[in-house]
């Protein structure tokens, strides 16, 4: 899988240390993290969003603060779906439920041993296709879209982001 991850300074430590785990799970990682004292991380999650997006990478892992502006911010962009995930219980949801293809950690809260298991756990898991979740994720994409998402009644099949 080919992985962007981006971080600020105080990110750096908890990212270095999930780039290394995702070289040895044998996945492509770019590396867009800034160590400058006066990245915002609006800054950091556009530029690797929009990367990710162009260049046709699978994910993304941002690892900022308490992974929250960074989680609005993505979903900001269209075509990032973003969670942010505290434990491996939510980050098995995001994938199977919501189908993220952003993972969004707290570098405050977070040691290295939880995180790589979350990132372990995001990664591996499907998303699972159901109806009921299809139309909602239909609705959610025609909000992105600008449409009222009441609109979308079909449950018709929905192909995954990722």
């Amino acid at each position: 899988m080919k992985i962007v991850i981006s971080y600020n300074r105080s990110g750096r430590k908890l990212a270095e240390s999930l780039i290394d785990y995702m070289v040895l799970l044998d996945h492509d990682v770019i590396d867009m993290g800034r160590d400058c004292q006066d990245c915002d991380c609006a800054d950091g999650v556009y530029n690797a969003g929009v990367a990710m997006l162009k260049r046709g990478y699978d994910r993304l892992v941002l690892v900022y603060g308490a992974g929250m502006a960074s989680s609005m911010a993505a979903n900001k962009i269209k075509g990032l779906y973003a969670a942010p995930c505290y434990d491996v219980f939510e980050a098995r949801l995001a994938r199977q439920l919501y189908n993220t293809n952003v993972l969004c950690l707290a570098d405050r809260w977070l040691d290295a041993d939880t995180a790589q298991k979350i990132l372990k756990e995001w990664l591996d898991t499907a998303f699972h296709h159901n109806v009921r979740r299809n139309r909602a994720l239909r609705k959610i994409r025609a909000i992105e879209q600008g449409l009222n998402p009441a609109a979308v009644t079909e449950p018709q099949s929905l192909a995954p982001a990722t």
